[in-house]
Parts: C-alpha cells; sequence; structure tokens
C-alpha cells in the first residue's frame, strides 16, 4: 500500500493486514511522485496484475468485474469510468467502440468538455506497466493516457455501475461522511 498522507494514521489503523484477512505492505514516498510515480516504488512487491484504488474515493464497484474485464482484452492498463453531471473536476475519458481509451484529458474547463464519462481513480495494470514508468519522477495517470492516446500503450475503459463519489475535498468528505448525493 503506498501511503502519501498520514501514513501512521493509516499504518495503525491497519496494521499488518492479518485482521482483515490480507498482508499489507507499506511504501510511504519522500516526495510527492505523482499516482504513478509512487506505484512505481511498490514494483519490487508486485508479481502478477494488480490493482490501484485512490485513497479520496467512496465506491461499491464490483472490483471482480472490472478484473474480469481487464482480463478478457489482455491489456496493459484498464481504468475503471463512469458517467458524471458535473465531469469538470476530474479526468475526462472518450472510448471507441471496443471500450479503448482513444483521448484523456485531466480536469477539464468548461469548454474543453468532450465526455460526461469520467476516471474514477481504480485502475488495473498488468506488471509491464512498471516497463513506462520512470523512477524517482513525478508521473502522474495522464502521462500514461496520454502515451495511450498515441498508440505507445493499450489502455482500455471499464464503464463501472454502481455508487461513486471522490472524496478529494472537505465538502466531498463531509458528504461522504453523511451519504448525501
Amino acid at each position: 500500500m503506498s501511503c502519501c498522507f498520514y501514513p501512521d494514521k493509516i499504518k495503525d489503523f491497519l496494521g499488518d493486514g492479518r485482521k482483515f484477512g490480507v498482508r499489507i505492505r507499506y511504501v510511504v514516498p519522500t516526495e510527492d511522485y505523482g499516482t504513478e510515480g509512487a506505484v512505481k516504488l511498490s514494483e519490487k512487491f508486485i508479481d502478477d496484475n494488480f490493482i490501484v484504488i485512490s485513497g479520496d474515493v467512496l465506491t461499491d464497484f464490483n472490483l471482480s468485474a472490472i478484473a474480469s474485464f481487464h482480463k478478457s482484452r489482455d491489456t496493459t492498463a484498464t481504468i475503471s469510468l463512469y458517467s458524471s453531471k458535473n465531469p469538470l473536476q476530474f479526468g475526462i475519458v472518450l472510448t471507441d467502440d471496443k471500450q479503448r481509451v482513444v483521448r484523456f484529458l485531466e480536469k477539464p474547463s468548461s469548454s474543453e468538455v468532450f465526455s460526461d464519462t469520467i476516471n474514477t481513480g481504480i485502475y488495473l495494470f498488468k506488471k509491464s506497466i512498471f516497463n513506462y514508468i520512470p523512477a524517482g519522477e513525478n508521473f502522474d495517470f495522464s502521462r500514461t493516457c496520454t502515451a495511450t492516446a498515441q498508440g505507445k500503450i493499450p489502455i482500455y475503459g471499464y464503464k463501472t455501475p454502481g455508487y461513486w463519489r471522490g472524496c478529494g475535498n472537505l465538502e466531498e468528505v463531509y458528504r461522504c461522511k453523511h451519504g448525501c448525493s
């Protein structure tokens, strides 16, 4: 588990994972390496496909369904997608008829919006994704999406049914905590 914010509190709460029936290893970045730069620090612990879930989301998504989709496409990366009434504060995604990502824009202005489909901050990767992530560098997922639009990395989007809410600011945390939509 990569812990960028309040790692001691997270470690105190989750411990080694035994009480949840899992084993947790922690990686605490010393700098802001971005979404994928922080994941790169975990490379030595990963042997197979893996999932990344941003810590500031609340969801009931069926992760097994996303994993099945990922496996069926035999792709390097899969992004979990969701339709949003207000996509401005998220990365927006456009896929083709085979669900391959063809366009991605992080936090667009209102004039740049081309889709209501957003990146949920949930990703499935093959271990080979590490070949595209430089070590010790700030590297966000949006750079990988740019590479996929240029045909360098196959990335697919899985439009996920269910509940999803971003909790990236205090107002959203309050809404998540109190069950408001």
